[in-house]
């Protein structure tokens, strides 16, 4: 299985390391070459090997997150949590990278749930981080929202990130929470990603012993939901 494990992950990975990779290398042969005459162009060529290292560490970060989750290597500590503060945070972390987008809260309970904050921070900001980056409008719009649902005796919080996207093929919905799985279709193919966001997403869900879903249709948008449970989760199991 671990076996398997590293020949997936360097299969996936490889496109992604090596598009920033062969800009570096351009970029530092026409410093080094001195065909960067003025000192505009050195900080063009600088400012562009910079951007490509980030992207790179951004890579490497997510490929070693996800292979800690799948073999259970990240810490988790289940605690009570503001629902409020918890989507507060995560729309404050993306609306700052992108000013542009209106990102609104819904209905939220003003009420706690079980979880690991930094894991539960991460699902969302990778959610609303994409509904935003895969819409077709200049102006993006997304909305979080959440509330809880009974069934019998058990009791579910639906955590939901909607947007106005582009959305996604009814064919290619079960596979989006693999891990370097990307859309084929249309605009998604063509926005930058790793496809390992929604499978890091899926792990820790999981982890916390809820699931996540999605409903959407192209040209109208997506719904992703994430499912806590009310319980306490085991981080152990």
């Amino acid at each position: 299985k671990i076996s398997q494990m590293q020949t997936d992950i360097v299969a996936g990975v490889s496109h992604d390391l090596k598009t920033p990779l062969a800009g570096i290398s351009a970029s530092a042969q026409l410093l080094t070459s001195g065909r960067a005459n003025t000192p505009e162009e050195v900080k063009e060529f600088s400012g562009y090997i910079l951007n490509e290292a980030k992207r790179l560490t951004a890579v490497v970060e997510k490929v070693l997150t996800l292979a800690k989750l799948e073999t259970q290597q990240v810490a988790m500590h289940p605690e009570a949590i503001s629902i409020v503060c918890l989507v507060d945070q995560a729309i404050e972390s993306v609306r700052s990278a992108f000013p542009k987008a209106t990102i609104v809260r819904g209905n939220i309970p003003d009420d706690n749930v079980s979880g690991d904050f930094q894991g539960l921070a991460t699902v969302l900001v990778n959610l609303i981080d994409n509904a935003v980056r895969y819409s077709n409008a200049e102006a993006p719009w997304v909305q979080v929202d959440a509330e809880w649902n009974t069934h019998g005796e058990k009791r579910d919080l639906h955590l939901r990130v909607r947007d106005r996207g582009v959305g996604i093929p009814v064919e290619e919905q079960s596979y989006i929470f693999q891990k370097f799985y990307r859309v084929q279709q249309g605009m998604v193919c063509d926005t930058e990603g790793t496809g390992l966001g929604l499978a890091i997403a899926s792990e820790i869900i999981r982890a916390h012993h809820g699931s996540i879903q999605v409903e959407s249709q192209p040209g109208f948008g997506s719904v992703f939901t994430v499912v806590l449970p009310y319980e306490r989760p085991n981080f152990s199991h």
